[in-house]
């Protein structure tokens, strides 16, 4: 499965050269357990020297009936330079 997520993740990525995709499925390995997957999508903008960086991690069959099945991450960094000597980063 994890090849598959793999070839997925590079197919898409070659769709838009300004993104880069990545996929990661990993399937229940037993009844008592979730099955998961990621989605992290990435891009530089303002000749680079903004980096935009997101994920969100999705879990199904979760064995505890109140956990959040749906967590998300997001942070950007600007250099202030074009060096980027002196990086801001912000969620």
């Amino acid at each position: 499965m994890e090849l598959l997520s793999d070839q997925l993740s590079n197919w898409l990525s070659q769709i838009n050269n300004d993104f880069n995709v990545n996929l990661n499925y990993r399937p229940a390995a037993s009844q008592m357990s979730s099955s998961e997957l990621a989605v992290a999508l990435s891009t530089q903008l303002l000749n680079d020297r903004l980096s935009v960086n997101g994920s969100v991690d999705m879990k199904s069959n979760a064995t505890v009936a109140n956990s959040d099945k749906i967590v998300g991450d997001f942070d950007l960094d600007y250099k202030l330079n074009k060096k980027g000597e002196y990086p801001i980063t912000g969620i």
